[in-house]
């Protein structure tokens, strides 16, 4: 019993590792290529996706697929021990199951095919068909997959460059109290406001690589009453990070 524990275990494991990275890269690509805007960076989308995807398909033919596959080892001891075949067709067919169930003929086809995999890598590893050890079945999609990240990524488009405009624009569209009356472009506006004399700027420059300072800068006096307020903000592509304030806050805002 505990030899046959010994040689069921890797064997199952390694079938249920290697089964999931089909379903892993067929929904991968598919969410990645139904979007319909192009994306710069490809590659870390797939691999990003491929994790998630291969982490639910691994358990659910972890659970799932080895329960199917033990019991249908266990008929096939029982009453069909030559019929390999009839093994291969019980485990693939019950892999679509839920697709069947779900009326998701897109799903139904994955999972039978996830499973047909399954099924004949793990007859294939029981007849002890292969010239070499089972680790190169952990190594080699491993290595394939990372090929697809680096094609990927090479074939991406060049991102855009992000310049100072972008990055005023990007902080105005979410613009709030304190920054909407200021220029939505880098530039200056001048005016009275309840009778104080106004100015106001939208500056920006460049820190490092695609990260810039967006500075407001409000100015305003009124006889002998005068003071100024900045307001700074640290921007990239996709967030502002830092905000800053200075001065005091103007009077005609209370």
């Amino acid at each position: 019993m505990q030899a046959e524990l010994q040689d069921i275990i890797p064997r199952k494991i390694t079938a249920t590792f290697i089964s999931a990275f089909f379903p892993a890269s067929v929904f991968t690509f598919w969410y990645i290529y139904s979007d319909i805007e192009a994306s710069y960076n490809q590659g870390n989308d797939f691999i990003g996706w491929f994790f998630i995807y291969f982490m639910y398909a691994f358990v659910i033919i972890f659970l799932y697929g080895n329960f199917v596959s033990i019991a249908a080892e266990f008929l096939q001891r029982k009453y069909f021990p030559t019929q390999d075949w009839l093994y291969v067709i019980i485990v693939s067919s019950l892999g679509a199951f839920f697709g069947i169930l779900t009326i998701n003929i897109f799903a139904a086809a994955t999972g039978f095919l996830a499973a047909l995999v399954y099924a004949v890598l793990d007859k294939m590893l029981f007849k002890d068909v292969f010239p070499f050890n089972m680790g190169w079945f952990f190594l080699m999609p491993i290595v394939v997959v990372g090929l697809i990240w680096g094609c990927l990524q090479i074939a991406s488009p060049q991102m855009p460059a992000f310049t100072e405009a972008d990055a005023v624009d990007f902080l105005m569209e979410g613009a709030g109290t304190d920054i909407s009356y200021f220029p939505k472009e880098i530039g200056k506006w001048e005016g009275a406001v309840n009778g104080y004399q106004v100015t106001r700027e939208t500056k920006a420059k460049k820190i490092k690589k695609d990260i810039y300072l967006v500075i407001f800068i409000e100015k305003w006096k009124k006889e002998n009453e005068k003071g100024q307020y900045i307001i700074s903000n640290k921007v990239d592509r996709n967030s502002v990070f830092e905000i800053h304030h200075q001065g005091d806050y103007p009077p005609y805002y209370k």
